[in-house]
Formats: C-alpha cells, structure tokens, sequence
C-alpha cells in the first residue's frame, strides 16, 4: 500500500544507544487532543523513519530535546540498529502490520499498523496497539479490515481514540467506485467502538477532525458531490451530534480558541470564524497574492503558500501574537504546532523542530 506522508527518510545507523539515552515523560497539556502523527512527549518525539539498513524498511526512531539528537528506540546492548532483530525495527512490525504513525498518551505510547490485503483487494486495513513508553508489552486493541480500509486521522482525547478511515470499492481491475468515509470512537476504559458518522449513509463523502472543548469534539461531515461542508459536534458522554454549522467556508483548518481561519482572497485578508455564531472578522492582511494559494491552519498558524510557474513561497501568521513569523520563503514550511519555545511542522516536506526564529532541525539525523 502506498504510504502517507506520515512517512519519513532517515540515515543509515552504525552503532547501538541505551536505554539511558531515550528519556519519554508524557506529562503534556492532556486538554488538547492528541494527534496520530508524531508521538510528541515532553523530553521528545517519536517518530516512524526509514532505516536506510539492509533491511530496507520503517524503525521507530526517538528524537531527544536536550540533546537535539535521533536515537532509533532500542534498548537493546550491542545492537547496530541494521537488522530486523533491532527493537526499533520491530516496533515497526507487528504482527501482521506495518508501522504507519504513532501517539504518547498519559503512559502509553499507541501506534496504528497497516495489514497489507490477503489477495490483492482483501482484507486491506488496520489495527491499532499500545505499548508501555519503554516498548515492552505491546497489546492490540482492535482493528479493522474487509474489502478495503484506509486510515485517515486519529485522535486521543479523554480516554477516547477518535479515528476515521475511508472504506473503498474496487472493480476486478483495481479502480475505485466509491469512497465512504467512517468516524468511530474507541473508549480505552470500556473498550467500546462508538460509531460517529454512519458508515451507510456515507458514499462519496469524508470527515474532517476540527478539535475538541470539554465533552465536545467537532468535526466536517463533507458532501464530496455537493462540496457541502456542515459541522457537527459530538458528545462524548451522551453520544449525541447535533448540527452546528450547515456549510462551514473552509475544510483547511482545525478549531484555534473556538474558531477556524482562512483566506479571503478578494479582499485580501485572513478571516476568523466562529463555527457556533458563525460570525466572521478580519484577521489580518494578505500580505502578497502571486500564484495559486494552499492553506492549512493547525493550531493557530496560518501556512499560506503561493504557487505559480515562477515560484513557490510560504508565509505563516500566527494568530496568537497577532504577527506573521514567516514572510515569502522559498523553502516549503508548513508549521504544525508551537512547542516549548519553538515549533513543529516540516521543512521541504522533513519534518523536524523549528526555534522560535525557525531555525530548523529534523528528525532524521541519527546517532547511536
């Protein structure tokens, strides 16, 4: 199966690390919901590299903010990180799936596998597991296969995985007919699946996560036929959803303090939006309009790029401080969240941690 981008490239590694040089305290703000992306702790991050070994495959890597250093998670003596009996190498293996992204919660760390199809077409899916932050006792939790099941997002948030994955239809040649898009909810206390979005009533349509506040999550139940775009809200207690937003004007952002942020290129500004008395303000100004826009917002940061024949360049605003950090830059920056007193996100599609000035280091340079 084609991977996503949660995919990163690493360097070949020649020595073996400790268990001491891996530290993996989890004591982050638990308000927020927790991304399947990259699983951010308050000593660093792990992340899902190639080994660029001979084995030629994914590894789970740790990359450590004091030392600003990647260390493949092995606790292993004597190991040289360049073979499938690597513990690094194995987190990535389980079972009969393959490491596609990762998330540290509370004491937990949670990985999401892919399983490749029985035959061809068959039994395409995913599982999701946790493991203790040293590694050990990894369980599986649950999975989902049958016919074709493709992970989209996932979340933690209060003890709840909200994950979504789009199950497709294919003909005997292998094109696809239609794309449903199903939004469930695991409660790792009961565990329970919860179904959010009815995976009957969905042909030709996605969701989108938007964020979460109290017992509410939000999120786009889009229309792919119509491009309507209503939001919901979903009661985690109760297991209601009730309409919030009959056609929200942008699928591009995740909630910021109650509201979603976009581009108004006609009259060249960056609005707010409230998606509970849909009121709309004046953000900021555009400062430059050359070329086709692509935006995403995450967390506050406005990423504006501009693409043209010319050209390609980014901006970034952040709303919090009410300033743009980043005005046309010819590298492919696209922020994530704020951290400590920088950033994380991607530089020229690696991903790596920004300062508070942007200068970059990824994820990728290994050491042992």
């Amino acid at each position: 199966m084609k991977r996503l981008i949660f995919v990163i490239c690493a360097l070949f590694v020649l020595c073996a690390c400790t268990s001491s040089q891996v530290n993996t305290n989890v004591s982050i703000d638990e308000k927020a919901p927790v991304l399947f992306y990259y699983g951010l702790t308050e000593d660093g991050v792990f992340v899902n590299n190639t080994t660029g070994a001979d084995t030629d495959d994914y590894r789970l890597d740790f990359f450590d903010f004091q030392n600003q250093k990647t260390y493949p998670f092995c606790t292993r003596s004597n190991c040289h990180h360049n073979s499938k009996d690597c513990q690094a190498y194995q987190m990535a293996h389980f079972e009969n799936g393959t490491l596609f992204t990762v998330a540290a919660y509370k004491d937990y760390l949670y990985l999401i596998y892919e399983m490749s199809g029985d035959n061809g077409f068959d039994n395409v899916g995913f599982f999701i597991a946790r493991c203790g932050m040293d590694g050990e006792n990894i369980e599986k939790l649950f999975e989902r296969k049958g016919g074709i099941q493709i992970p989209n997002y996932a979340y933690i948030y209060k003890d709840k995985i909200i994950y979504s994955y789009n199950t497709l239809s294919v003909t005997s040649m292998g094109g696809s007919t239609s794309t449903v898009g199903v939004l469930e909810m695991y409660d790792l206390d009961t565990k329970q699946i919860t179904n959010i979005v009815n995976q009957d009533l969905q042909e030709n349509r996605m969701n989108l996560f938007l964020g979460a506040k109290d017992d509410l999550i939000y999120f786009i139940d889009c229309d792919m036929t119509t491009m309507k775009k209503p939001v919901y809200s979903f009661d985690l207690k109760t297991q209601n959803k009730e309409l919030v937003d009959e056609n929200c004007p942008t699928d591009r952002s995740t909630l910021y303090q109650g509201h979603l942020y976009y581009a108004d290129e006609e009259n060249n500004k960056i609005i707010s939006y409230d998606i509970l008395t849909h009121e709309k303000k004046n953000e900021a100004e555009l400062l430059e309009q050359e070329g086709t826009l692509y935006l995403s917002t995450k967390g506050g940061l406005v990423n504006l790029r501009y693409v043209s024949d010319q050209e390609t360049y980014t901006y970034i605003y952040d709303v919090g401080n009410e300033e743009y950090i980043l005005e046309k830059s010819s590298d492919w920056i696209d922020l994530d969240t704020k951290f400590n007193d920088g950033y994380i996100g991607t530089k020229n599609n690696i991903i790596g941690i920004f300062s508070d000035d942007l200068e970059f280091i990824p994820f990728v340079e290994i050491v042992t």
